[in-house]
C-alpha cells in the first residue's frame, strides 16, 4: 500500500488548486480522490454554455501558466474548464487524480503521524489510503450533507 504525502478529496476548482500548489512545493506521491467520472467539480456537472462566475474574478485563477488571453470578468463556463484542463497538464497531475474513489471515511491512525482514508470505487473494491496530510476539497451545498466529527473537538481552543 503506497504511503502518499498528500491526499486531496474532490477534484474541482478548489482540488485542482490544491493539487497544483502541492505538486510546485514537492509533495510527493500526491494523490486526488474524486468520486465522479471527472475532474471539474460543479463546473463540469452543473455548468453550461451559459454559466459565467459570479463573484471576483481572481477568486477563480488556478495556478496556470501562458493563458492564450486573461480571463473575462465574469469568466464564461468554457474559460474555467480550460484552465482546469491546463492546471491539469502544466503540473503533471494526470497521473495523480483517482476518478471513482468516493470517500467514506478519514481516521487518524495514531496522534500526529497520519491519515487513513477508506472508501469505494464504483466498481465497488473497496480502498485505504495512507498519507501524512489529507485535504477535503468538497462541496457541502451540493448533495447530500457529509457530517464529519473529530475526536476532542468540542474541547478544540483554537490552537
Amino acid at each position: 500500500m503506497t504511503q502518499y504525502d498528500v491526499v486531496v478529496v474532490g477534484a474541482g476548482l478548489a482540488g485542482l488548486l490544491l493539487a497544483s500548489t502541492f505538486a510546485v512545493s514537492g509533495a510527493t506521491p500526491l494523490a486526488v480522490l474524486e468520486k465522479s467520472l471527472t475532474a471539474g467539480g460543479t463546473w463540469r456537472h452543473y455548468g453550461n454554455a451559459f454559466s459565467r462566475v459570479n463573484s471576483s474574478e481572481p477568486s477563480y485563477r488556478l495556478r496556470v501558466k501562458a493563458r492564450e488571453q486573461h480571463n473575462t470578468n465574469h469568466s464564461h463556463h468554457s474559460e474555467i474548464l480550460a484552465e482546469a484542463v491546463r492546471a491539469v497538464d502544466q503540473h503533471a497531475l494526470t497521473t495523480c487524480i483517482h476518478t471513482n474513489a468516493a470517500v467514506h471515511r478519514v481516521t487518524c491512525t495514531t496522534p500526529r503521524s497520519g491519515w487513513l482514508l477508506a472508501g469505494r470505487r464504483h466498481d465497488t473494491t473497496p480502498f485505504a489510503l495512507p498519507c501524512a496530510f489529507v485535504v477535503l476539497a468538497t462541496n457541502r451545498r451540493l448533495g447530500e450533507p457529509r457530517r464529519m466529527d473529530l475526536p476532542g473537538e468540542d474541547a478544540f481552543g483554537g490552537t
